[in-house]
């Protein structure tokens, strides 16, 4: 048996979860992988989309909760608890694994069994940062917190799972990094960061991807629950090691670039109102906030007849796609 396994928390994702298991089920296989699914009372069919792939491969174990739907980051806790491998991958039913990163990753493993923590790049995002071995907490959250906090991006040893950190975060969006900067806060730890290999989108044609960062709560959960996440954890991350992070964040993730807070102007997701609200989150958030300040006061309609206009000059039809979100 392997001592790594793949866990994916679902809830009414049955078409999703049905293209990430036929997407990676030969891997899987390959390396004779567990995978460990939990279904947080999903109403979808869900749970049938298991019992199919269940029949193509005897090594998938999953739990239903049948009580109420509870919130991401417990079902994250509940997912990782129910792996019993040693090492456990969190994965969003979003992103693809290729072969090559499956085995990098499972080599690694058998040839050093004690690493703590494996991090993996996200699509390219990190070119400047080396593959290396890390000791030291403030590098860790200074160089890394935005790749961490995403879904798929940091492979768990068991001593971090069992730690038990979970009730702290939970509630924050962040759960699944901040029970690994509480663990190393405590412990001698070795953090392995992979560059060249990463994880990447998983694209379907006829599925349209729910992206947190275009819904109506991207102010809250990017800006007021990021910055109260990191200001949040424990007295050895110094403070300017906790700003980067946050400074970081809104511009390796894209959401508080100037494209990005565009984007949110023109769904909708950024008003003055908004702004005012999270004025001082923010403001740590991007080096110019006043900006924002004129961004969230530019009419929609003037951005969406601009971007026709840019389209239409330098025919660059997916910037129509992403004005007018179609």
């Amino acid at each position: 048996m392997s001592q790594l396994s793949i866990v994916i928390p679902t809830h009414n994702r049955a078409k999703f979860l049905d293209f990430l298991l036929e997407s990676h089920i030969d891997v899987f296989k390959q390396f004779n992988i567990p995978v460990f699914i939990y279904n947080n009372a999903s109403t979808d069919g869900t749970d049938e989309v298991i019992k199919k792939w269940k029949k193509e491969y005897h090594l998938i174990t999953s739990k239903i909760n049948i009580d109420d739907v509870m919130i991401a980051d417990k079902s994250i806790e509940n997912a990782l608890k129910l792996s019993n491998t040693k090492y456990r991958w969190l994965l969003g039913d979003t992103y693809y694994l290729s072969p090559k990163l499956v085995q990098h990753v499972s080599s690694m493993i058998i040839e050093n069994n004690e690493t703590d923590l494996y991090i993996l790049n996200l699509n390219g995002l990190i070119t400047d940062i080396p593959s290396s071995l890390y000791y030291k907490e403030n590098q860790l959250l200074s160089n890394f917190s935005t790749v961490m906090a995403c879904v798929g991006c940091q492979i768990y040893n068991e001593k971090i799972i069992n730690s038990n950190n979970f009730n702290k975060y939970s509630g924050t969006n962040y759960v699944q990094l901040g029970i690994i900067l509480e663990y190393i806060n405590n412990n001698n730890f070795c953090a392995n960061w992979i560059q060249e290999f990463s994880v990447t989108s998983l694209k379907n044609p006829n599925l349209k991807k729910r992206n947190w960062s275009h819904g109506k709560s991207v102010l809250e959960i990017a800006a007021k629950n990021w910055v109260k996440f990191i200001f949040s954890l424990p007295d050895c991350y110094s403070t300017k090691s906790k700003l980067m992070a946050i400074k970081n964040f809104g511009r390796q993730t894209n959401i508080f670039t100037i494209k990005g807070l565009l984007l949110m102007r023109v769904k909708g997701n950024l008003t003055y109102a908004n702004y005012k609200k999270y004025s001082k989150e923010i403001g740590l958030l991007v080096k110019h906030p006043s900006i924002v300040v004129v961004i969230s006061k530019t009419p929609v309609i003037l951005l969406k007849a601009v971007c026709v206009l840019y389209t239409r000059i330098f025919k660059k039809n997916k910037t129509k796609l992403w004005c007018f979100n179609e």
